[in-house]
């Protein structure tokens, strides 16, 4: 039983299947990623971390801050 199994499959075949499963798990990699919206979080991310990468403001640059108030 078991030599009428591997007699029936030729090399080329394996290679073929392979393929198929490595094109497959691409592509439903790439729909879950986007799906999930992977890629555009990662990119946020990246964003962020360059921001905090810039030297902080100066006194002459505006900020978001409040002036305090004076009692």
């Amino acid at each position: 039983m078991i030599n009428s199994l591997t007699n029936s499959f030729r090399p080329g075949d394996v290679l073929i299947a392979l393929g198929v499963a490595i094109l497959i798990f691409l592509a439903l990699r790439e729909f879950l990623c986007w799906y999930w919206k992977i890629n555009k979080i990662v990119g946020l991310l990246e964003d962020i971390k360059e921001n905090t990468k810039k030297p902080p403001l100066t006194s002459t640059e505006p900020t978001l801050r409040k002036p305090k108030e004076s009692p």
